[in-house]
């Protein structure tokens, strides 16, 4: 078995901090541009080799987050921003565009690669082309089933991360465009506005509840099933948390892998209750979305944000002098610095920090606040500052032990010994012969044992000595050159595997031969379309059909070839498909060798050998350096990102630009209508009429597709139309339209026209966004 690893969030130093002294294995942290929490504190190019040493020096790993979409102009800053992490020598480099890839791979030889979550692996097909490409390590997105991961550990040598704990983005990873497309705030971009932590109805006079906001994660139980399927690497999510919660995270999940390895139980409601009381939205996940079928209960509807563990009630309030007197009934021992959060019928109402707190008979606390708490409250704990004292209290140590050699006329030596190794330090200090008084080895025993302030911890320190005399500072000297030595020693012993380099000749070359691809496809638009839009649709000859079916069969796919007889056709391979689901696609592919493949996973680049391949919307091209990467492997076309801009791909011909349909704003592998109605999948309330609606009444349709499970896309509520504005390939999704509006769209497509303002009251709302 490969050694476990905790990893832990670094949002700032003091959680870089908590996460070394609670046990983390390694770190995952963000300089101050290119990842995905823009808005932590993160790190900078001047610190990052301060940090790097500090982790090194206490066997702990660094890894970088460079997991955002990054533009052609921003990419010479980026690599220089790579440069001081190289330089610095941290351990590896978390990726989502496959332009920054392609760029980290050519430019810095030897480098560590890790798929971030965000590039949206998650089932064999996409592992392996992962692998292929240079990977060493996948960050499965959350939605990856457990005989997914076990397929991944059997077939491929791939380390396996997952997260374990944390919040949960209820969209499939990397593939949410809600904040993008609605504010130009885009989570791929690390600066997510978190539209699912808002309020949304089912109607334009309904209850609002929080119909995106999905539970925190704790796979505590699952612990097992994870190690025992081929994960090797545990994540902690939370750069955005305070330092207690990171301790706290860290901690607990220390507890239970030690536990495990050591085939030992450990009390995992305890260990749950500390994780609920640091951060949790409310009851966690348990299961995620690890066993067979479509998750329903991932949603809390009722809140948003930190609920805690409920503690008690509010007895009675009353005046007192400017504030109110609380008498709280509670079995906890409420503190000074605790936290505390009360509701009404489970309704949040009122957060209070305690300051004073009176300790009443029998289970009975007075605290004081200007909030007027009413008496029957719910009273749940949200900071146990106690706990989170003893929690940032820890301190991590190395241990070693050491032998001294003080004898006359020759210079002053220590062997340490720590982890099994020896380490052998030799000083400039000679030694002196004692003339009166010489120095005792429990002297210089003592004296070197003095390493307060320092990693390191000294267990035993003897001394051979032939009566020598030092003045003490010249001791002391001798312990810190030696303590530095030593800690050279380990950080040089931890970075012995660390080899990426700057390549300066093949970032200028990398940049020429990104400005010169070229495609050459038999069409000029594609058209997507399902079972049912398909009937509608005017065809001509340079147009490329492509299927996105609602029911993923072979029956599907002969219909719709039958009904595009003798026109260029192709099949859509959805961004989220598990391993069920992709060995279907291949059966139905390996029939129809004629069918162009729109890829808009990593999964979807295995068709390159027998199939035309079409880089989709979800696949992310944001620059030219992805364009060239999956050119060089065979892709044949590229539809631009959706966040990007046309002007901001440059020396590039002919790819494709979305120019009309409602884009899917996020895709779910959990159940809208359960989340909704309750039920299950035996008692389907499936309509197809399903929309959340925002506080503006904005729609927001729902919007299923199925394979060997449902899926679902949350759907743009505006349509977008970029018909006529753009003179290039255009790529035009009509499922949603009416048989009248599709009619209109493939006027204006064929015809290079615009919708013009009449037949804007046809579409309703629409959203003019060129590209």
């Amino acid at each position: 078995m490969n050694k476990l690893e905790i990893l832990a969030p670094a949002g700032n130093m003091e959680n870089l901090t908590a996460s070394i002294n609670s046990g983390a294995d390694a770190v995952y942290l963000g300089l101050q541009n290119f990842n995905a929490r823009m808005s932590a504190d993160n790190f900078t190019t001047e610190n990052i080799s301060e940090v790097v040493k500090k982790c090194h020096s206490l066997g702990v790993k660094v890894f970088v987050t460079v997991n955002t979409l990054v533009s052609n102009e921003e990419m010479p800053k980026m690599i220089e921003t790579v440069r001081a992490c190289v330089d610095a020598k941290v351990d590896a480099y978390l990726v989502q565009d496959l332009g920054v890839f392609n760029v980290l791979k050519t430019c810095f030889p030897g480098i560590c690669l890790h798929a971030s979550t965000q590039l949206g692996v998650h089932n064999l097909e996409g592992a392996k082309m992962a692998e292929k490409m240079g990977f060493s390590r996948i960050v499965l997105s959350r939605e990856a089933k457990l005989s997914d991961i076990k397929e991944i550990r059997d077939n491929t040598n791939l380390e396996i991360e997952y997260f374990v704990q944390g919040a949960l983005c209820i969209a499939f990873s990397g593939n949410c465009y809600f904040s993008g497309m609605v504010l130009g705030e885009s989570g791929n971009r690390g600066r997510c506005k978190q539209f699912c932590r808002m309020k949304y109805k089912t109607s334009t006079d309904g209850e609002e509840s929080y119909l995106l906001s999905a539970r925190d994660l704790c796979l505590l139980k699952n612990l097992k099933n994870l190690i025992d399927a081929g994960v090797t690497s545990f994540k902690i999510e939370g750069r955005l948390r305070h330092a207690g919660y990171v301790a706290q995270s860290v901690s607990s999940y220390r507890v239970a892998i030690d536990s495990i390895l050591q085939d030992k139980k450990f009390d995992i409601e305890k260990e749950k209750q500390n994780l609920t009381k640091a951060f949790s939205r409310g009851k966690f996940l348990e299961d995620a979305y690890l066993f067979d079928g479509t998750v329903d209960d991932v949603v809390n509807k009722d809140v948003q944000n930190h609920t805690g563990v409920r503690i008690g009630k509010v007895l009675k309030t009353e005046n007192f002098k400017d504030l109110f007197r609380v008498t709280i009934q509670s079995d906890y021992q409420i503190s000074s610095g605790d936290g505390l959060k009360f509701f009404e019928d489970g309704k949040e109402v009122a957060s209070v920090g305690v300051g004073n707190v009176d300790a009443i008979s029998n289970g009975k606390y007075q605290i004081y606040t200007k909030r007027n708490l009413k008496p029957n409250y719910d009273v749940n704990l949200i900071l146990d500052s106690k706990m989170e004292e003893k929690l940032l209290n820890k301190t991590k140590k190395v241990d070693f032990s050491a032998q001294i050699f003080a004898n006359a006329n020759n210079p002053l030596k220590v062997c340490f010994t720590f982890d099994g190794k020896q380490i052998e330090y030799v000083s400039d200090i000679i030694s002196e012969k004692a003339k009166n008084a010489a120095l005792s080895k429990e002297d210089i025993s003592m004296q070197f044992s003095k390493v307060g302030g320092t990693i390191f911890e000294a267990k035993n320190v003897e001394t051979k000595t032939d009566g020598v005399f030092l003045p003490k500072s010249m001791l002391n000297q001798f312990r810190r050159d030696a303590l530095e030595f030593l800690t050279q020693k380990i950080v040089e012993q931890n970075e012995k595997d660390i080899c990426a380099k700057v390549d300066n000749k093949k970032i200028e070359e990398l940049q020429k031969l990104c400005e010169g691809v070229k495609t050459n496809l038999p069409f000029k638009n594609i058209v997507v379309v399902n079972e049912e839009t398909q009937n509608f649709v005017e065809k001509e000859k340079n147009t490329l059909y492509v299927l996105s079916p609602k029911l993923l069969c072979e029956k599907s796919v002969d219909d719709f070839k039958k009904n595009f007889k003798g026109l260029c056709v192709g099949l859509e391979t959805p961004n989220l498909a598990n391993n069920k689901d992709t060995k279907m696609l291949k059966s139905i592919l390996e029939k129809n060798k004629d069918l162009c493949v729109v890829a808009n996973n990593l999964y979807g680049l295995s068709f390159l050998k027998s199939h035309k391949v079409i880089a989709g919307i979800n696949m992310n091209i944001f620059n030219n350096y992805a364009i060239s990467y999956l050119n060089s492997c065979g892709v044949c076309g590229f539809i631009v990102s959706t966040e990007q801009q046309k002007e901001n791909i440059k020396g590039v011909e002919n790819f494709f630009v979305y120019s009309l349909g409602f884009v899917p704003l996020m895709t779910f592998a959990h159940c809208p209508y359960k989340t909704v109605s309750g039920g299950s999948c035996k008692n389907c309330t499936f309509d197809g009429k399903l929309t959340y609606y925002d506080v503006k009444n904005n729609p927001y349709k729902i919007y299923r597709y199925q394979m060997s499970q449902c899926y679902f896309k949350l759907l743009h509520s505006h349509l977008v139309n970029n018909l006529g504005y753009v003179d290039l390939p255009k790529y035009v999704d009509i499922n949603g339209l009416t048989e009248k509006q599709i009619g209109l769209v493939c006027d204006a497509l064929y015809n290079n026209k615009k919708i013009s303002l009449t037949q804007r009251d046809i579409f309703g709302k629409i959203n003019h966004q060129v590209k």
